[in-house]
């Protein structure tokens, strides 16, 4: 069973997803390829797994195994 793992709006600024990232390394996740966005319009942000990187386009699964593309020349999604 898997699910999509929903953060609330104090993760997804900057000091917030530090210390999350800490919590999920001292509960040992991998932290390598997870990332955080992007931010969504209720203010919320999701866990993602970032997947591969090809010219630009990079694509990111959702912890219940969907998967989303995003243009962008950088491998971290959006979080405003």
């Amino acid at each position: 069973m898997s699910a999509r793992i929903i953060l609330h709006p104090r993760t997804c600024t900057e000091a917030g997803a530090q210390v999350f990232a800490q919590y999920l390394a001292d509960q040992g996740w991998d932290w390598q390829n997870l990332r955080i966005g992007p931010k969504q319009a209720r203010g919320y942000c999701e866990l993602l797994r970032f997947m591969k990187d090809e010219g630009g386009i990079t694509t990111f699964e959702r912890m219940d195994g969907s998967q989303f593309v995003r243009e962008s020349t950088s491998t971290e999604p959006e979080v405003a």
